[in-house]
């Protein structure tokens, strides 16, 4: 599976596809690459950024039996349990119109469902492995939190192309000197970006911290969590507001317990 996100090239507006059930999505899949690329270049032509990645595996929300795709059997066994987690979610609950929502909800409960996975089977070592890792997402989706509200704010007063590679490139930078006890999201700094690919990864990465202050609230019990995250956010137009409003509930909402 291949997947294309394109954006407006000066101001972070994703270009998005409308499909029946899901509403509008910032990013379509193929299961032929060439047609992927030549989406891109058409959309390239039309002036969008674009950003063409594979895909690890994909939902159908329920409606079919979803693939296991012949190349998760390259995956470990940490990666493959976070993916089928994340994916399972999906056939639980989505968003329509909301994918950043779907996503990083789906990216918590995928990496927080792993580690109690491997911790209560007897897997210490892979459950701390992916708490490292864990831990490396929720400061990157920290980083992007911060830096996607700077850019808006730099795209606002008018950039050109050459300042924005030198915007860019310093952002990379200070990602790079980001203390990070993992390599997971050591790619961000090394490879070009340009407004697509921040968005397909911010996508997956947008206020992370929310949800852990959620499971921290929830006796750190992923079930409990994921139920008051589900019900906070059923029909709400804006998901992320409505489990902000879980501060403000019964739900007593605490910031995240070092487990050192």
């Amino acid at each position: 599976v291949t997947v294309v996100s394109a954006a407006e090239r000066f101001a972070l507006v994703p270009h998005t596809w409308w499909f029946p059930i899901v509403g509008r999505v910032p990013y379509k899949g193929f299961f032929d690459r060439e047609r992927a690329f030549a989406e891109a270049d058409r959309l390239e032509r039309e002036g969008f950024d674009t950003y063409v990645r594979p895909a690890g595996g994909f939902s159908t929300l329920g409606w079919f039996d979803d693939p296991l795709l012949s190349t998760q059997l390259a995956l470990d066994a940490k990666d493959l349990v976070v993916l089928v987690l994340h994916e399972l979610l999906h056939t639980t609950t989505f968003t329509p119109g909301q994918a950043d929502f779907a996503e990083s909800f789906a990216n918590f409960v995928g990496y927080r469902g792993a580690i109690a996975y491997f911790a209560d089977g007897g897997e210490p070592t892979l459950a701390a492995e992916l708490e490292a890792e864990w831990r490396d997402t929720v400061a990157f989706s920290d980083f992007l939190d911060a830096f996607v509200t700077e850019l808006r704010t730099a795209y606002s007063h008018g950039m050109g192309l050459e300042e924005r590679s030198r915007y860019l490139a310093a952002a990379q930078s200070r990602w790079a000197a980001t203390p990070q006890a993992t390599r997971r999201y050591a790619s961000f700094a090394a490879r070009p970006l340009n407004n697509a690919r921040i968005l397909a990864v911010y996508v997956y990465h947008r206020e992370l911290a929310l949800f852990e202050a959620v499971w921290n609230a929830s006796g750190r019990d992923v079930k409990a969590a994921t139920a008051a995250i589900m019900a906070a956010s059923e029909g709400s137009r804006d998901a992320f507001a409505a489990v902000g409003r879980l501060r403000g509930s019964g739900l007593e909402v605490s910031q995240p317990v070092d487990s050192e």
